[in-house]
């Protein structure tokens, strides 16, 4: 920790900070904020390693250029040197708190439902930037490519028995797409963690992402890691008005990411499921003794996934069956 936070005053002082000797430090997790002095109401700034800080500020700065209003949803880079990269500190509580204040107190806000909006507007507001061409490196991967873990997770025995008939063979979910969709690439801009823990509802300003790790990708992607980390807490609640309470939140971003980007319905189809097993792997990974209700509950909502996305080819309904999908079950508030 002393390495770091000579490393770190240094690097500030020469960005120009005033009073460099005088700054405070405490650790948060794998960053370090940093205050003006022991007198300061609150951190001024935040500092984590990345792999790659100059790239994140290029990045930031192109979006500058394309996406004003979107690029006012990150936190500004104040210096980068070697691995650090130091942000503007953003105060405020996440989406992810607010969201469990609702939960906790068994009740309907309306203001969850304003932020997980703007936080469908903000990734739908992603798409069309062309990851390589911003300077994001990464691997460019085809849909195709994350066929194959799909397969191995849905055929576990101790998954596949919970499945109903015929969703126990992963072709009724493939079987669906194009031999074009599966060809294509995903080489969008993306986020690489942009759970509602990591979205902070700032004071008088857009919702904000805090976790900056851009990655090449696709914003369908992105947007069911968003759906399937709420399946992750409905997992934990019993209590019906709750899990609905979630199921709402659901819907509420698949309605508004699709609205604004309705080329990627097909894609967030694709995702959802592969998310949705991959989510199931690494929970039950870390609650071995749940696997069983874990692999059930995850199987439950596969289920009920592709039945209501299999009901919704028969409806004459602009919203993309996708969202008929995620919205499955019983889903209003109360």
């Amino acid at each position: 920790m002393k390495r770091k936070v000579f490393e770190l005053r240094r690097l500030l002082g020469t960005a120009g900070c005033a009073r460099a000797a005088a700054l405070q430090f405490a650790r948060r997790g794998s960053a370090i904020l940093i205050s003006a002095d022991a007198k300061s109401s609150g951190p001024s700034w935040v500092a984590k390693e990345v792999e790659d800080p100059y790239q994140l500020a290029r990045v930031l700065t192109c979006l500058r250029d394309r996406r004003p209003a979107l690029s006012r949803q990150f936190p500004k880079v104040v210096a980068c040197h070697g691995r650090w990269a130091v942000l503007e500190y953003v105060p405020g509580r996440s989406v992810f708190e607010a969201m469990l204040t609702s939960l906790k107190r068994d009740e309907h806000a309306e203001d969850v439902d304003v932020h997980v909006r703007g936080t469908a507007q903000a990734m739908a507001a992603l798409s069309g930037l062309d990851a390589p061409a911003l300077g994001v490196s990464g691997t460019v991967r085809t849909h195709r490519s994350f066929a194959g873990s799909l397969e191995t997770l849905w055929a576990q025995p101790v998954f596949r028995v919970w499945l109903s008939g015929r969703h126990r063979d992963p072709a009724v979910l493939l079987g669906r797409f194009s031999s074009a969709f599966l060809a294509s690439e995903c080489r969008d801009v993306t986020l690489g963690d942009c759970r509602p823990k990591n979205t902070v509802i700032p004071f008088n300003s857009p919702l904000c992402f805090i976790d900056l790790q851009f990655l090449v990708g696709s914003p369908a992607h992105m947007a069911a890691a968003w759906i399937v980390a709420l399946d992750r807490v409905a997992s934990g609640y019993i209590n019906p008005s709750s899990v609905r309470r979630v199921r709402h939140w659901q819907q509420t971003f698949a309605d508004t990411f699709l609205r604004l980007a309705p080329q990627h319905a097909e894609g967030l189809e694709f995702f959802y499921a592969w998310v949705l097993l991959q989510m199931m792997s690494q929970h039950a990974a870390e609650h071995p003794w749940l696997k069983v209700y874990l692999t059930h509950y995850y199987a439950r909502r596969l289920n009920r996934f592709l039945g209501g996305v299999e009901g919704a080819a028969h409806e004459e309904d602009a919203l993309p069956q996708v969202a008929h999908g995620i919205a499955s079950g019983e889903w209003s508030p109360r």
